[in-house]
């Protein structure tokens, strides 16, 4: 009523600037599922600041390395306006990206073509990683450090289950072209 700068003046500046510097800790939820930090978010909390939820994630050197190597993984699918929010959801949605972007025969096989008439069956891990790439919303920091690492059956993220992942990877990204060799 007295005009003390919550939603004009310098408050919402700092605020921002303080989001912005957390921003790999930082989650913003509403209805239970993790949205991006941006400007139409920020405008949305103003709006109707009791919909939304806000918290610190335990944010670690190790994590850091993790999504770095997981960015790397997936680089030709990172999308730099994604990337320049601050957040490591760009990771998901690279990997997202880059299952969509496999032929069809990768994305739908029970088993791939390893020559000579053998077939190497998909693991549980492997179609329970590419089943949960479909999924229309993911939550980022959960998926990333929680669900991979049950997928792939180790007890938390690492170098294990980054070796996991590239494997994986590479069985998918090499499925047509085996294929096409072996015919």
């Amino acid at each position: 009523e007295f005009g003390i700068g919550m939603k004009r003046g310098p408050i919402p500046i700092y605020i921002a600037a303080v989001m912005h510097e957390l921003s790999n800790s930082l989650v913003i939820s509403t209805a239970g599922q993790e949205i991006e930090l941006n400007a139409e978010t920020m405008n949305s909390i103003t709006a109707k600041p009791e919909a939304y939820y806000c918290h610190l994630q335990d944010w670690s050197p190790e994590k850091a390395k993790f999504v770095h190597e997981l960015a790397e993984l997936f680089a030709r699918h990172i999308s730099s306006k994604e990337k320049e929010l601050g957040s490591y959801g760009y990771v998901v949605k690279a990997m997202q990206r880059w299952f969509i972007s496999l032929p069809k025969y990768a994305k739908e096989a029970k088993a791939f073509y390893r020559g000579k008439g053998n077939y190497a069956q998909l693991t549980k891990a492997q179609t329970k990683f590419s089943n949960s790439l479909k999924a229309s919303t993911i939550n980022p920091y959960e998926y990333l450090f929680i669900t991979l690492p049950k997928i792939f059956g180790h007890a938390s993220f690492g170098d294990s289950l980054l070796k996991d992942i590239k494997q994986t990877k590479a069985s998918y990204d090499t499925a047509k072209d085996n294929l096409i060799d072996g015919l």
